[in-house]
């Protein structure tokens, strides 16, 4: 006899991740150097065994350097992206791809006002190294495309600390 709730029958509960990070970005189209701050939210969920919906919400600050005609630049983003994830043994690696809405801000050199967005692309591959059953160290290298004026490639790499709940 099967009872509902059993570990055979139970439905797994979809697992959740939230990772807050930091790391360098730069523009490959434009060469502003990659020692440009940048910093990210990611919330992922398991839609199935090592598949992830995630979201990322991110800023590069270019603000030392010029991109294009634009002088005090920052690059936000809203991705959607399908990860991945192949198990390593104590760690996990994988990719993403994905869509995102991309709005970099900034004065032009001429005095105008030198604000845009655009839709994008997204590409990378990530990292997650356990240290307990729910907490670990991510890391996560990207490639953007988004058709702006001042430039249309950034990468970026992150480095930070998440959650499972």
């Amino acid at each position: 006899m099967l009872v509902f709730g059993s570990g055979a029958v139970a439905a797994q509960e979809p697992i959740l991740s939230g990772v807050l990070s930091g790391g360098l970005a730069g523009s490959l189209d434009e060469g502003s150097g990659f020692s440009n701050p940048s910093f990210q939210v990611r919330f992922a969920i398991e839609t199935a065994r090592h598949r992830f919906l995630s979201f990322r919400l991110g800023r590069m600050d270019f603000s030392d350097r010029s991109l294009s005609l634009l002088g005090e630049v920052t690059l936000d983003y809203l991705t959607v992206s399908g990860e991945y994830l192949f198990t390593e043994g104590n760690y996990d690696s994988g990719f993403f791809m994905g869509l995102g809405l991309y709005d970099i801000s900034g004065v032009r050199l001429d005095g105008g006002d030198g604000n845009q967005a655009s839709i994008g692309l997204v590409l990378g591959t990530l990292g997650e190294f356990d240290l307990s059953e729910r907490w670990f160290i991510y890391g996560e290298a990207a490639f953007h495309y988004a058709d702006l004026d001042a430039a249309q490639m950034f990468a970026d790499v992150q480095v930070g600390l998440g959650f499972r709940f």
